[in-house]
């Protein structure tokens, strides 16, 4: 079944608290399962990190969609 972001949240649900807190120290094996999700909708120099940081628009992308929506 296809990976999402709420199966994610619900696999590891302290890597993402800390993630969404800090927007730092996340696995890489998470990251990697979301770069997949988002690869399409990701600037092609961020996802090289040339232009940009990929783990930081994941963050804004995820509190985006995800945490500011429900906050609200």
């Amino acid at each position: 079944f296809p990976v999402t972001i709420q199966s994610l949240m619900e696999r590891y649900p302290e890597d993402f608290k800390k993630f969404i807190e800090t927007g730092k120290d996340l696995p890489f094996d998470i990251y990697d399962e979301l770069y997949d999700i988002f690869f399409h909708e990701m600037p092609y120099g961020v996802a090289k990190a040339r232009t940009g940081d990929p783990y930081q628009w994941l963050h804004e992308r995820i509190m985006e969609e995800f945490v500011l929506p429900i906050a609200s």
